[in-house]
């Protein structure tokens, strides 16, 4: 093939119909104006894809975009050759149909090929996953995945937009692809997790499963995969704790209650009584207090020699009161 030459035909996007030739050398595809290719589409990146076109063919490379390139609805991740026929996605809202003018088996020859899915259809399929946000700045919001990519930022570029701080501008893309959905982190500074556990590589998701992106914001995954009834992990621990509270408040209350019944069982004294007639209650012994002793009253009658003479005699008078015995030298004195 000494003049190698592919057309893309734009099938869905803001510039439906319109195609682009494609000649030996490489093309990129971008929402500038600096592109080869170029589509003013929001979910498409500046430098999203590029397309080299050689003497045996060509292929599509991947340029780090953050929606993703996809070959007849799988997403690439290395370079991937394209043939007539193939359906090229870029973003999640742009379809291209791949040509190559004279060849044989060109895109109006081969009949049936991958078309994404669009309009109602598209809208019915996508409605069996959604994302519900269970903790962070908007609780309750949900968010229905479309099929495709989408990112998941704080930015409001992204198709999952999140004010949240702790979670990057680009934070992880979702995409929907028709054998599952899966989520990868974009090297983002808080990581992204999945029932806990923080992923470096795409991970599958199914009903019931919770992610985290930053160290804020939970969703519960909802879709196939999910038992019937089934509640996010962070929700039934929270049942299982509240339950657990309960169950020991209540085990409490009846101990306490058990405990005083107990007490208000207890007979009481009269009731002893009062249930045994012959019973006596002997009354209390009334000890009588102990007198105090009272110290014996000494006094000493002392007269000057000089003032009695000898053979005179002397009076002495006293007056004793409250005293039960009065002795003088010894001898009892009458009272």
């Amino acid at each position: 093939m000494s003049n190698p030459q592919f057309t893309l035909t734009m099938q869905s996007g803001p510039q439906a119909g319109q195609t682009f030739t494609l000649t030996a050398g490489s093309h990129t595809i971008g929402r500038t104006s600096g592109n080869q290719i170029y589509i003013a589409d929001p979910t498409i990146s500046k430098r999203h894809a590029r397309i080299t076109v050689q003497a045996d063919g060509a292929f599509i490379e991947d340029l780090g975009s953050s929606n993703g390139t996809f070959i007849n609805g799988k997403r690439i991740s290395a370079s991937t050759w394209l043939k007539p026929g193939d359906v090229l996605q870029v973003g999640t809202t742009v379809t291209l149909n791949v040509s190559q003018p004279g060849a044989s088996g060109s895109v109006a020859d081969l009949g049936p090929t991958y078309i994404p899915q669009q309009g109602p259809s598209r809208a019915a399929a996508v409605s069996n996953f959604s994302l519900v946000i269970q903790r962070g700045s908007q609780p309750g919001q949900t968010f229905s995945l479309v099929s495709g990519a989408q990112t998941i930022g704080r930015t409001s570029g992204n198709q999952i937009h999140i004010a949240d701080s702790t979670i990057s501008k680009q934070h992880a893309s979702i995409t929907v692809q028709p054998n599952g959905v899966f989520i990868q982190d974009l090297g983002s500074s808080n990581g992204t997790f999945v029932n806990g556990q923080r992923i470096s590589s795409p991970t599958p998701l199914q009903g019931g499963d919770t992610v985290q992106v930053g160290t804020t914001v939970t969703f519960g995954v909802q879709g196939p995969g999910a038992a019937a009834g089934a509640v996010p992990a962070s929700s039934a621990s929270k049942g299982l704790a509240i339950g657990l509270i309960a169950g020991a408040v209540a085990l409490l209350a009846v101990i306490g209650i058990g405990v005083i019944g107990w007490f208000a069982l207890q007979p009481t004294e009269t009731d002893k009584t009062q249930n045994n007639p012959t019973a006596v209650v002997e009354p209390t012994a009334t000890e009588e207090p102990t007198p105090t002793p009272i110290p014996p009253a000494v006094v000493d009658f002392s007269v000057d020699k000089n003032s009695v003479k000898l053979g005179e005699c002397a009076t002495l008078r006293w007056r004793v009161e409250d005293a039960k015995e009065v002795r003088l030298d010894g001898e009892l004195v009458s009272n």
